[in-house]
């Protein structure tokens, strides 16, 4: 239902691919990555949707070198067809109903 690629408006993409901004990914099999540009910051999360209150749930994938891990809620409007983060103001769409090549397996 949420696979692919979202961001805020105010991200910019050249030929496709994020030059400025973040973007959120979300892939099928319960694996999502945040990119933010510029700087090339790829983050993976392990994702969960419950679909009874519309909200998305990202928790960072355990790693040797992070002492703390974080959860990220985003809830869907399915009216809207858009997700904001519990942490801020954004409003994500989706741009494409899929994932482009690389981008989650570039994630740490």
């Amino acid at each position: 239902m949420l696979i692919g690629e979202w961001a805020p408006d105010r991200s910019v993409f050249q030929n496709g691919n994020l030059a400025g901004g973040y973007a959120l990914y979300i892939n099928t099999n319960g694996t999502a990555a945040t990119v933010m540009e510029p700087g090339s910051i790829h983050m993976k999360w392990q994702a969960t949707y419950r679909a009874t209150n519309f909200v998305l749930t990202l928790r960072d994938e355990p790693r040797p070198w992070l002492r703390n891990t974080s959860t990220n809620e985003w809830t869907y409007d399915p009216k809207a067809k858009t997700l904001h983060p519990s942490h801020s103001n954004d409003v994500l769409r989706r741009r494409r109903d899929f994932i482009p090549k690389g981008v989650i397996e570039a994630s740490q």
